[in-house]
Parts: C-alpha cells; structure tokens; sequence
C-alpha cells in the first residue's frame, strides 16, 4: 500500500464524520484505503467484463456506469448505513463504533 493512498484518505474520511471530536487512527486509514483499493480493483474488472459481454475492445464510462448498481447495493446489503453506530469516547476523544 502506498502511503499516498493512506495519506489521501486521512485527509478525506475525517470529512464524512459527523462529530468534529472524531479521530481517525492510522490503522483504521490504512483499512479503508485497502477496502478502497479493493472496491476500485472489482469495479475494474467487472467493466472489463461488461465490455466482453458487449463485443467492445474497450472499457468506456458507460460500462462503469452498468456495472455500480451492483457494487452499491452489495455494499449497501452488508453495512447498512443503520448498522453503524459510531460514538466518541469522553475520555480519549477517539472515535468508537461497531457493527451490528
């Protein structure tokens, strides 16, 4: 993993966080970029393969664009946005959480 990519989403994660007391660790940005890499990774080939699917040589943005129903709604289906449920310690100021 390229310390960028850990970087990249140290910086952009903490935006999505809803208290401002909510910390991001090093590890916990170290596994979101990896879920990312492997998110994109899938994304790629399953546009490769909707583009065979359609006798094209090429994977253009619409074959993406067919394909990231799939990819949402699975994701959807396994971390339902209910399912969280992310608190900050009073004591560390560290954010906690689990899922259900």
């Amino acid at each position: 993993m390229k310390v960028m990519e850990q970087e990249t989403v140290s910086k952009l994660l903490p935006s999505f966080f809803k208290e401002d007391k909510t910390k991001l660790s090093g590890d916990a940005a170290l596994l979101m970029a990896e879920m990312l890499k492997v998110f994109v990774q899938e994304a790629a080939v399953r546009s490769q393969k909707q583009a065979e699917s359609e006798d094209c040589d090429q994977v253009d943005i619409e074959h993406f664009e067919k394909i990231l129903p799939q990819l949402v709604k699975r994701v959807h289906q396994k971390f339902p946005p209910e399912a969280s449920m992310l608190t900050v310690c009073p004591h560390s100021g560290r954010g906690t959480g689990t899922l259900n």
